[in-house]
């Protein structure tokens, strides 16, 4: 076996030309497949950096009668049915990009957020790591307006400010009161967000005729209660709003 790997070191270093072509494929393929796996790995395979993300789903909704047959975003209507009509859920979030400029009327920064219903981390079972969540309150039309920092946002804002807890920020001219602060790598899953304040909408919008248009809808996103499958829980959820 030694005699056959020296006779073959001895062709590879005579056919030189040969060798280094054969090197060079196969580091290119290498590196390839590599980034590849890579990709897919991050966006396919690996879970989310959530607790339980088997049970955490999002659904849209289709429209055969006026030619939407691709899913599209909920309502607020589908977000009240949905959480009113179903036990298959226990939780229940709605969720939209926004965006803010941040500071005073000097030099504003343009920063990337979400409106979010206060329920949205609780589906996502995680807590701010200073101060408190979102609560229903906080999301009262014409109200006083709240915000969750992200820990980077934080960090590079206000250089970790340990009693940031209370402070207001205006955010596109508006004092927001800063209620949390989010744990350091927490990011909204396919977003890049550095802050979040709660999703308000006119009393009013809740009723079922004023949400029926399919555009300008928020995605929803649910938790399913511990042992329910995805395909009995989108039944289940079909068939109690089409009762309602």
């Amino acid at each position: 076996m030694i005699q056959d790997l020296r006779f073959g070191l001895k062709l590879l270093w005579k056919e030189k030309g040969f060798t280094l072509t054969a090197l060079a494929t196969l580091a290119l393929c290498i590196g390839a497949n590599t980034a590849i796996f890579t990709v897919l790995h991050a966006v396919l395979l690996a879970p989310l950096p959530f607790a339980e993300p088997q049970r955490l789903v999002t659904i849209g909704n289709i429209y055969p009668g006026a030619g939407i047959t691709r899913s599209v975003q909920s309502s607020i209507p589908d977000y009240f049915d949905r959480r009113k009509l179903t036990d298959v859920f226990d939780a229940v979030a709605l969720r939209t990009a926004a965006g803010y400029d941040a500071g005073g009327e000097g030099a504003p920064v343009r920063i990337d957020a979400e409106q979010v219903t206060p329920s949205y981390f609780d589906v996502l079972r995680v807590s701010p790591m200073m101060g408190r969540s979102l609560t229903e309150t906080d999301a009262v039309f014409l109200k006083n307006q709240y915000v969750i920092l992200s820990y980077g946002m934080w960090r590079d804002l206000y250089a970790r400010d340990p009693q940031i807890i209370g402070k207001q920020i205006r955010l596109s001219g508006f004092a927001h009161q800063i209620v949390g602060v989010m744990p350091e790598g927490f990011t909204s899953p396919g977003s890049k967000a550095k802050l979040w304040v709660p999703l308000v909408w006119h009393p009013r919008a809740n009723r079922r005729r004023s949400g029926r248009s399919p555009n300008k809808r928020p995605p929803c996103a649910y938790h399913l209660v511990p042992g329910c499958g995805y395909a009995i829980s989108l039944s289940t959820c079909a068939k109690s709003v089409a009762s309602e």
